[in-house]
């Protein structure tokens, strides 16, 4: 249920969107692209509440989007996925050892990014495109 307490309704509109396809047969897509992890030390009480809440209207968009398709009879015949997707951007390195180690020792969650070699390509923004005539 909407609240007061989210002033973000975005997730929730693009959700009853799909919801509205669905209903009258329509083929649509949602592609949303999110940091590959918040800024901040990753156990941070902070970056832990962002990804919990990332977590959760996530879950909140696909559990809407998946009662829809059970109640219209299209579970199993459509994917979830064929209305809402999301991505992160990301590069991986190769590793060529001639560069300086990240150090792990003062940032001990770097040794993952490290052995990993994959790194984020920085999300921010505020646009949108919709074309919701094809």
């Amino acid at each position: 249920q909407p609240s007061k307490s989210c002033p973000n309704l975005i997730p929730l509109e693009l959700a009853m969107r799909i919801v509205k396809a669905i209903q009258n047969d329509e083929p649509f897509g949602v592609y949303v692209i999110l940091p590959l992890y918040p800024e901040g030390v990753p156990t941070d009480g902070a970056v832990q509440e962002i990804l919990y809440w990332q977590y959760k209207t996530i879950e909140m968009m696909y559990s809407r989007i998946q009662t829809e398709l059970v109640k219209s009879g299209k579970y199993g015949k459509v994917r979830l996925e064929d209305y809402l997707n999301f991505y992160c951007l990301g590069k991986r390195e190769v590793s060529d050892r001639k560069g300086q180690p990240f150090d792990v020792v003062t940032r001990p969650y770097q040794e993952a990014l490290n052995i990993s070699r994959r790194f984020a390509i920085y999300v921010h923004s505020k646009m949108m495109i919709v074309d919701d005539d094809y």
